[in-house]
């Protein structure tokens, strides 16, 4: 009789404990219950992706193309059977396809007087990678001091730093214009030293260095987004995270 009244009061006491039980069971679940997006990312990880695009990101830069003119002042000293010293001016077109490379093509036209009172002109087609131009053309030069005219290919090779260049050019005579009753004598291959100093004028698009970079940069970069006050690299400002 005493066992039954014992195991009847055991009974008793867990049917009046289950709800309370129960009711702190619904308080405090487990945390296979909570949603994996509720758990804080562990210390370093690197933020789950949402999928959503900021919309204060900018957009990267388009690749432009340029056109321009460069003006320059042209020097020269060499030739082939005498030496002579030219000034004149030189007028260059660059047409840079993209500023991705730093290449151009174009062409160039010139005109100078020499110390022995001939006139040189020349045109041709130019272009450069990087600092190293070249332009391979035609140039014709007057009959003065006893030498015949000529009508030559003009190879010319220069190193470009801004407005400035400095190379050199030699001229292989193709026709020699010789006078029976004057001149007589030909300059035959002729080898120059050439500088020129020069500013680019833009027509079309932002203006290049010679480098082929657009001036203010050497390579296209967008700028770091503004950090607001009280934002780290981790959490985002107060004001964003604050949601409705």
């Amino acid at each position: 009789m005493p066992r039954l009244l014992l195991r009847l009061a055991v009974r008793a006491s867990f049917l009046v404990a289950l709800p309370a039980l129960a009711q702190e069971g619904d308080e405090h679940p487990s945390d296979a219950a909570v949603p994996a997006a509720a758990l804080p990312a562990p210390s370093g990880s690197a933020p789950a992706a949402t999928g959503v695009t900021d919309a204060g990101a900018a957009a990267a830069p388009a690749r432009q193309a340029t056109i321009q003119l460069v003006p320059a002042f042209l020097m020269s000293y060499g030739g082939g059977a005498s030496d002579n010293f030219g000034a004149g001016l030189m007028l260059r077109l660059d047409i840079h396809p993209t500023d991705r490379f730093p290449m151009r093509t174009g062409g160039f036209v010139s005109g100078e007087v020499l110390a022995d009172g001939a006139v040189r002109v020349a045109g041709g087609l130019a272009g450069a990678i990087w600092l190293v131009g070249c332009r391979v053309g035609l140039a014709y030069r007057t009959e003065a001091a006893g030498f015949a005219s000529s009508l030559g290919l003009e190879i010319g090779k220069s190193i470009d730093f801004m407005g400035f260049s400095i190379g050199g050019r030699m001229t292989i005579p193709l026709v020699d214009f010789v006078n029976p009753n004057g001149a007589t004598r030909t300059q035959g291959i002729e080898g120059q030293l050439v500088v020129t100093v020069g500013w680019p004028v833009g027509l079309d698009g932002p203006t290049r260095r010679s480098c082929g970079c657009p001036h203010g940069r050497h390579a296209p970069s967008e700028a770091p987004a503004p950090i607001e006050e009280g934002a780290t690299d981790d959490a985002p400002a107060i004001d964003a995270a604050d949601g409705p």
